[in-house]
């Protein structure tokens, strides 16, 4: 699924705008991404994203080949699913996310805070924030 903005707290869509990525991503819709180098990178663990995948190609990347993106922001609510079961999720919680850039872990210390979910099991709905950073 990725994450797919859900909620606008300010009701103004968020605008794609281009980056240069990194060679060598597989380019999903609501894959998390964040600047290593000045390029585009998959966000995994307790990264803190910085911006959303909005383009979908089969074929990886190429070094600085321009790839549409919208900015992360803490205050847009974003729906993704769980990657796995996870029997303590809870709403405020904050948890990692997946090698993938896609989902949320049952791992807790990243940096995506729990806002509701549909379920405890993998592949059920969860919506988050992006909150600070684990350092």
């Amino acid at each position: 699924m990725g994450f797919i903005p859900h909620k606008y707290r300010d009701g103004q869509l968020d605008p794609f705008e281009p980056m240069l990525a990194s060679a060598g991503l597989t380019l999903e819709i609501g894959k998390l991404m964040k600047l290593e180098g000045g390029k585009l990178a998959v966000a995994t663990g307790t990264d803190k994203p910085e911006y959303i995948c909005m383009e979908h190609r089969k074929e990886q990347t190429v070094d600085g080949q321009m790839v549409h993106v919208i900015a992360v922001s803490n205050e847009t609510i974003y729906e993704t699913t769980l990657s796995e079961q996870s029997s303590s999720i809870s709403v405020g919680s904050t948890y990692n996310i997946d090698s993938t850039g896609m989902m949320v872990t049952a791992t807790g210390g990243g940096s995506l805070r729990v806002e509701s979910y549909e379920g405890k099991e993998a592949g059920n709905k969860v919506r988050v924030t992006i909150a600070a950073a684990a350092e």
